[in-house]
């Protein structure tokens, strides 16, 4: 399970908000929730290894678009 699941409650409901970033890597979407995000300060508490994984598996591995 991904440590985002404490808040964000289905794999559906995390895969849109991370579609609602417009971020195209785990890199710009580690940037956008750490720094542009309203919730910034939530998300500083997560290794930009962690956003990576979690962007990685929900998209790049089951070969889903956004």
């Amino acid at each position: 399970a991904f440590p985002c699941m404490r808040c964000h409650k289905t794999e559906k409901d995390l895969k849109g908000k991370i579609s609602s970033t417009k971020a195209r890597s785990g890199d710009e979407l580690a940037d956008y929730l750490k720094n542009k995000s309203p919730k910034k300060g939530i998300h500083k508490n997560f290794t930009n290894e962690d956003i990576k994984k979690v962007y990685d598996a929900l998209f790049k591995k089951q070969g889903m678009k956004k």
